[in-house]
């Protein structure tokens, strides 16, 4: 899996496979490649990193006009 199309500050909802939604929140950092990414989580579960091997889709979210920003 690549996620080439998810850009920084994108708002996100990650299930596992299995439909149990693991978290949300919003893209800090991504590698080049898409290979891997970097979510700053919300209520305050801090930053977490996601890779291919982590078996989870991903699902962008349109951002909250009152959302704060990082």
């Amino acid at each position: 899996m690549n996620w080439t199309k998810l850009a920084r500050q994108d708002d996100l909802e990650l299930v596992h496979r299995n439909g149990k939604t693991l978290t949300s929140g919003r893209v800090d950092m991504l590698a080049l490649d898409g290979s891997v990414f970097w979510l700053i989580q919300d209520n305050g579960k801090g930053r977490a990193m996601f890779l291919p091997d982590d078996d989870v889709m991903v699902f962008r979210h349109k951002r909250a006009p009152n959302r704060p920003k990082f």
